[in-house]
């Protein structure tokens, strides 16, 4: 994400879009403005933006465990916060009357 900002901060939002889409042609003229950028942020980026942008190519993220744990604890965490924990009790549906019987 942060290579793909920069392309379009730096370069242009219509290279941006070529760059998420993964069609930037290496005979293109813009891949000289790829190169020139990341030689300019060498150093003040992760090496990973870097190379990103260097070869005009975003590498997807590789998705772990971790990370696919965490988001789905993030999802639970946002969907218990949208529902209310109390039950409502003047809805029939949550109500249960139990009623026993004296056996003799």
């Amino acid at each position: 994400q942060r290579a793909l900002n920069l392309v379009r901060e730096r370069i242009g939002a219509r290279e941006a879009e070529l760059f998420q889409a993964g069609v930037v042609d290496p005979e293109w003229d813009v891949t000289d403005d790829f190169r020139e950028l990341a030689i300019e942020l060498k150093g003040s980026v992760p090496d990973e933006v870097f190379r990103q942008i260097g070869n005009a190519l975003i590498v997807p993220e590789t998705f772990s465990l971790n990370k696919v744990l965490e988001e789905y604890y993030a999802t639970l965490a946002q969907s218990a916060a949208k529902v209310s924990l109390e039950p409502n009790l003047t809805d029939a549906a949550t109500r249960t009357n139990v009623s026993f019987k004296k056996e003799r």
